[in-house]
């Protein structure tokens, strides 16, 4: 068990490093922006892409601690439509 707490804690600390790693690039690349698009939405999208993507790493890293099956875990994205009702 404490080899495995020991991998879990390694995991983490890559997905905390790629993080802040990450976060320095969104805000240069948010900072030097050539093309006039808003800073805060350059920092939007790219930490929401960044979240989604930590989510994942953290959900795929407790699903094989708890033993599961790779197969039965998936990400895949699929476009959910709302309607929206329109005022008369």
């Amino acid at each position: 068990m404490k080899n495995n707490n020991q991998k879990f804690e390694k995991e983490i600390e890559g997905i905390i490093n790629t993080y802040e790693y990450l976060v320095k690039g969104i805000n240069k690349r948010a900072r030097t922006n050539k093309i006039n698009r808003a800073y805060g939405g350059i920092i939007r999208a790219g930490k929401g892409k960044l979240v989604e993507s930590i989510t994942e790493e953290i959900a795929l890293l407790g699903w094989k601690l708890l033993g599961g099956d790779p197969k039965r875990i998936s990400f895949e994205k699929r476009p959910v439509r709302i309607p929206i009702k329109k005022p008369m």
